[in-house]
Order: C-alpha cells, then sequence, then structure tokens
C-alpha cells in the first residue's frame, strides 16, 4: 500500500480515531479498486472492507462499518 494523506479538513471535523482510521481504509480501498473503486456502494465498501481486501480490521462488524461509511458520507469527505 502506498502512503496516505490525510487533509487538514478531514483532522478538523472531529470524527472520532475509529472514523479516522475507517477513512484511511477506505481511501486504501478506493485506491486499491482503481477506477471501479470510484463507483462503489455502502454495502461493496463493507463486503471488501470485511474480507480483507486492503488488511485485517478487528473485531469491526458490518453494523458497524455501515455506520461509519454513512457518518464519513455525512461529512461530504466519502462521496
Amino acid at each position: 500500500m502506498s502512503e496516505i494523506t490525510v487533509g487538514r479538513e478531514v483532522l478538523n471535523a472531529g470524527l472520532t480515531l475509529g472514523d479516522l482510521g475507517l477513512y484511511v481504509k477506505l481511501d486504501q480501498l478506493i485506491e486499491e479498486m482503481g477506477e471501479a473503486g470510484d463507483y462503489l456502494s455502502v454495502e461493496e465498501m463493507v463486503e471488501a472492507l470485511l474480507g480483507g481486501t486492503v488488511g485485517p480490521i478487528p473485531g469491526a462488524t458490518a453494523d458497524e462499518l455501515r455506520a461509519g461509511i454513512e457518518r464519513l458520507v455525512a461529512t461530504d469527505f466519502l462521496a
């Protein structure tokens, strides 16, 4: 995996550490998937994360990941 840079606006958004970690994992996932990554649905993201596409997410459940992704979408950092 390549280096991920998290912008100041993301860091200043008041996200939890868990959501910041999820943001990084999703950034890696979208990069890994190439152009197709730009069009993933929330459910496809959840399935890919649980499947270990970008490494393990210990203890994460589908519901937790779905809720985290929806929080990130609501902040406009993930659309």
